[in-house]
């Protein structure tokens, strides 16, 4: 018996998400902040402060940048594009971080579509 592949067409799921930049979204940015908000609160900020922050990542062609994944008009998840994301390491530059989707939408492939 052949198991079903993890990687099998999209379109037998019916599946209609597609990645789109924040800045495109910007009615989407107070649920991403909301999200960033809960899932890392360790930053230590408010949600207001937070929201200001990924605002900055509401741009096209530069860093940081944020992305939306978007199923018609619910927000699945997003993940952000930054300068620096780790103090240790310095030296480094251009971190894929704050990656998140939503509970309701797992093992949708969103890796796999861009």
């Amino acid at each position: 018996m052949q198991r079903d592949s993890p990687y099998r067409s999209w379109s037998a799921r019916a599946v209609r998400a597609r990645p789109e930049y924040l800045g495109d979204h910007l009615g989407k940015l107070p649920a991403v902040a909301t999200l960033h908000f809960e899932e890392w609160p360790e930053v230590g900020d408010s949600l207001d402060a937070r929201q200001k922050a990924l605002s900055t990542c509401c741009r096209r062609g530069g860093i940081p940048l944020g992305v939306v994944a978007l199923d018609q008009d619910i927000l699945c998840g997003f993940a952000l594009l930054v300068t620096e994301d780790f103090e240790l390491r310095p030296n480094l530059s251009r971190w894929l971080a704050g990656v998140f989707v939503r509970p309701q939408h797992p093992k949708r492939e969103w890796a796999l579509r861009s």
